[in-house]
């Protein structure tokens, strides 16, 4: 059982111990918003335009406020709802439909936010991160940093302002929606980043997997891995790409700065490889 402090502008009626309880009546569920690549903040410093709870509406939905929620066991709360501190769970969190955080989410274990969430502040986990804006689902938004110890998921409309942080392997998919990070990924295992995906900097100690779609870009800032990368499609970085593996090209692959392997380069077929800065492969370059 999750305990929310109760909030002193709700009334909750007095029921005479012979009367039954009124029958539930849902809450207006506000009008969706569909984060997409042109809602977005031109550039990765900027902030997104945040509801403020203080701005005239000409509609303003009947939504339940909460202070800080806390469990020594599994949170799982549906919006819509705004809670206006600290969401924490010993175990598992869980938030969808129309719910906005004011402060930080922090679990022990998994944290799964999908369908239209917002949170004002970092996310943090002990255990696996899973941010899910697919087909079907409204957004995700967080303003702070994507920390786990383990995997992190982040599939269709997600916009991350900070750091994505992971001592596992992070995959992130545009498919359905843009994923977007403004800061830098940065992960002890490996990286898939796949669809309609912009990031800052990636670094891995693990391999690298770039994989766009049919006639759409992937566009990066600096790519450095200890593991080796497969690059697959049109896929653009900005600044430098740097690898201690081996590195295999099956599409497109314009890189603006420096080009640096500590191994072989492998270009299928068909590829184009460009590079506007220094080329430095200490390896053997192979056309397949």
């Amino acid at each position: 059982m999750v305990f929310i402090p109760g909030d002193n502008k709700v009334q909750i009626p007095e029921l005479a111990d012979t009367e039954s309880p009124p029958a539930y009546t849902p809450y207006d569920t506000p009008a969706p918003s569909t984060i997409s690549g042109s809602s977005y903040p031109p550039d990765f410093s900027s902030l997104p335009p945040t509801p403020s709870s203080s701005s005239p509406s000409t509609s303003t939905p009947n939504i339940p406020v909460s202070n800080a929620v806390s469990s020594s066991r599994s949170v799982s709360l549906s919006g819509p709802l705004k809670i206006l501190e600290s969401v924490s769970g010993s175990s598992s969190v869980t938030l969808y439909h129309h719910v906005t955080v004011c402060g930080p989410i922090k679990a022990s274990a998994k944290i799964v936010l999908y369908d239209h969430v917002t949170v004002s502040d970092d996310v943090r986990s002990s255990s696996s991160i899973s941010l899910d804006g697919g087909a079907g689902k409204g957004g995700v938004v967080i303003m702070g940093t994507v920390k786990s110890s383990s995997s992190i998921e982040m599939r269709g409309n997600v916009y991350v302002q900070g750091d994505v942080k992971s001592s596992s392997k992070v995959l992130l998919e545009g498919i359905g929606g843009l994923v977007r990070v403004g800061g830098k990924v940065d992960t002890s295992g490996q990286v898939t980043i796949r669809g309609g995906v912009e990031v800052g900097n990636v670094e891995s100690s693990g391999k690298i997997i770039v994989e766009s779609l049919e006639k759409q870009r992937i566009v990066l800032g600096d790519l450095q891995s200890r593991g080796g990368m497969e690059i697959e499609g049109d896929v653009e970085i900005r600044n430098e790409l740097k690898a201690s593996g081996n590195v295999k090209i099956n599409g497109k692959l314009h890189v603006h700065g420096n080009f640096t392997v500590h191994g072989n380069v492998k270009v299928q077929a068909g590829s184009e490889l460009i590079v506007n800065g220094r080329r430095t492969i200490h390896g053997k370059m192979e056309n397949a």
